[in-house]
């Protein structure tokens, strides 16, 4: 039985990245995307990103959860973002939504393929 996998990965809005971790626990696997607006490494070889505050956990039934609005709120309200980033952050997750509803997110869709040879393999099945 598996503990707990974590793989990450990313995929391209336009010029923008997002950030994507999935976790997977036993039989279940869950998926948390982090809304970034970019992500990369600096000159002096550092990881970074630039977190639009926006995450969405996706739960094995198609279920989902909307992380931290309130505080896309707050760093809009703070002049810690700006208004472009704010609607970017928003067109991100409801376009998100909108591929999770549908079951046409590929990153998740593979990763279930993924997931259940994993799970077999732990299992001596595959």
């Amino acid at each position: 039985m598996l503990a707990g996998v974590f793989i990450f990965d990313e995929w391209k809005t336009g010029t923008f990245r997002h950030k994507f971790a999935q976790s997977f626990y036993c039989k279940k696997m869950n998926a948390y995307v982090d809304i970034s607006k970019s992500i990369g490494v600096s000159e002096q070889g550092i990881p970074f990103w630039d977190d639009l505050y926006l995450d969405v956990v996706v739960f094995p039934n198609g279920d989902f959860n909307i992380k931290d609005e309130d505080e896309l709120e707050e760093a809009l309200n703070n002049n810690h973002i700006k208004e472009d980033d704010y609607r970017l952050a928003k067109s991100v997750m409801n376009d998100l939504i909108k591929e999770i509803n549908a079951k046409e997110n590929a990153i998740i869709k593979n990763s279930l393929k993924h997931f259940e040879i994993i799970l077999m393999a732990s299992q001596g099945t595959y």
